[in-house]
């Protein structure tokens, strides 16, 4: 049996950091350090796990670190000016964004250079503010409760459908991401955002969403993606449950993850004239079978087996609309729904439908 190495450990951990498992991601991140202490990238790596968790002062803590095993580090600056920002130390912060800037341009430092001007102008000094330690760091403002005078209700046939509930808590909302031959779709699942609330800035291979929550807290997205897109052809769509983002490829690629990792794309092949092969039949077991390679049994099927050839061959004959369709239906519905309608399906997340006698259960319930 071989002996992992620290690169593997990381890989691991980026992994766990893409499923947005964040506490298992740091566990791999520290065993990482602990097997190699002296690695930039890796500290860069996990003060942004720490920021994930909202546990700034440890996030500042480590990229600090990073920049001094490496000052020409770009990523381990801006990691420091991640975490002043979020401490309120909007004078390091900016030194920090753009010593990044200087390192390695971006339309993203130069989004949060201007974001730390903002935050000093309105203060009205430039004066250095003192950096909270972790005992006093501010505990977030609860909103303020208001009183609603009590009125009689209209009839039910008058009254309006009842509104989505706005997210209020920025930890726990959580992004999904799809992708086509041509296109990337990022859904970030916040109820409720107003379209004067919500910032999102397309680059050729940057994506930044700002979201401002009626608790007075922000939600903030940045990512440096896996592959370029083409931000002119990019589009994004603001419904009652989420945010939609859907950006054009610059090129077919298959992209292995939503982030840049440092893996090369893969290519996404099809074949004129025919059936994509770039979307697999949706399915919940971990063993994927290639359907175009699978010779028709000679045996007729019955039952379940019948009906899933069928919903086979419908995948395999399929437009890319009914293929995302389906796709999109299956992963958001926990398998309990197959829709070929993407004007039904893209409007917003697919709602599971349980059988008779039983209830939809989501992950998130099932962890609680």
């Amino acid at each position: 049996m071989s002996v992992q190495s620290a690169d593997d450990v990381l890989k691991e951990a980026n992994s766990l950091f893409v499923d947005e498992d964040y506490e298992s991601a740091l566990k791999k991140f520290n065993e990482a350090i602990d097997m190699d202490d002296s690695n930039s990238d890796y500290y860069a790596k996990r003060s942004f796990c720490h920021h994930k968790l909202s546990d700034h002062a440890k996030a500042l803590k480590d990229a600090l670190k990073s920049i001094e095993l490496d000052p020409s580090n770009s990523v381990g600056h801006f990691r420091v000016g991640m975490a002043a920002f979020s401490l309120e130390d909007y004078v390091k912060a900016h030194a920090s964004f753009t010593k990044a800037n200087e390192l390695k341009p971006s339309q993203q430092n130069k989004t949060w250079i201007r974001k730390c001007e903002v935050e000093l102008e309105s203060a009205g000094s430039a004066k250095p503010a003192p950096q909270p330690t972790p005992a006093a760091t501010p505990a977030p403002t609860k909103p303020k409760l208001v009183s609603t005078p009590i009125h009689t209700p209209a009839p039910i046939s008058q009254q309006a459908p009842p509104a989505v509930a706005p997210a209020t808590d920025a930890s726990k909302i959580r992004h999904e991401w799809f992708q086509t031959a041509t296109h990337v779709t990022v859904c970030i699942m916040s109820k409720g955002t107003k379209k004067e609330n919500c910032t999102v800035n397309i680059q050729n291979k940057e994506l930044n969403v700002t979201i401002k929550l009626v608790s007075g807290s922000e939600y903030q997205l940045n990512l440096e993606l896996a592959g370029e897109v083409v931000p002119a052809e990019s589009r994004f769509e603001i419904l009652s449950t989420k945010v939609e983002i859907k950006m054009k490829k610059a090129s077919a690629a298959q992209w292995n993850t939503l982030e840049d990792t440092g893996e090369k794309l893969g290519v996404w092949s099809t074949v004129q004239d025919g059936p994509s092969k770039g979307l697999a039949y949706p399915s919940s077991a971990r063993k994927h079978s290639d359907w175009d390679k699978i010779a028709p049994e000679e045996d007729k099927l019955e039952g379940d087996a019948a009906l899933n050839q069928v919903f086979q061959g419908i995948f395999k004959n399929g437009s890319d609309e009914q293929r995302m369709a389906m796709q999109k239906s299956f992963l958001e519905s926990g398998g309990t729904v197959l829709s070929t309608n993407w004007d039904e399906v893209g409007k917003g997340e697919v709602k599971g439908s349980a059988p008779n006698g039983m209830e939809m259960k989501s992950w998130s319930d099932l962890s609680k």
